[in-house]
């Protein structure tokens, strides 16, 4: 990861817990940095970290079993992490602080991704409905 203004560039190479990274997202503010990426024994846990961009070390915040995954700056300056926990199953959660991680639920219809507001109040889901020879999407209010 770089940064650069008109006086500071910092590089952060790939820590060692890490086979790859995945996602990069930076805050609202430009200070931090949150990222995914795969351990590097066994590739099936995914971590979230951060990282500020002006100097100080990892800050790990939560890592689970994955199968995909991303991660999200919430408009408090939380996370939003979602998890692929199996082929079909898309898991949210609340990362409040490094190791404050809430479940807020699962998406079990083969999801394919799930945009949320910032406030957390809101969310778009696209799901597939398979139905061997077409397929089918839909746009649902509650």
């Amino acid at each position: 990861m770089r940064r650069s203004s008109d006086t500071v560039t910092r590089v952060v190479g790939k820590p060692a817990w890490y086979s790859s990274l995945a996602r990069v997202r930076a805050s609202q503010d430009g200070q931090r940095v949150a990222y995914t990426g795969w351990n590097s024994t066994t590739w099936d846990t995914l971590r979230v970290a951060t990282i500020g961009l002006t100097g100080g070390p990892e800050t790990p915040w939560v890592s689970a079993f994955a199968e995909g995954g991303d991660v999200t700056w919430l408009a408090d300056g939380s996370l939003l992490y979602q998890v692929r926990e199996g082929a079909e199953i898309l898991t949210l959660y609340h990362v409040r602080a490094p190791g404050r991680v809430e479940r807020l639920g699962s998406i079990p219809w083969h999801a394919w991704a799930a945009e949320v507001s910032r406030d957390l109040r809101r969310a778009a889901v696209t799901i597939q409905d398979y139905r061997a020879d077409a397929w089918l999407s839909s746009v649902r209010a509650p």
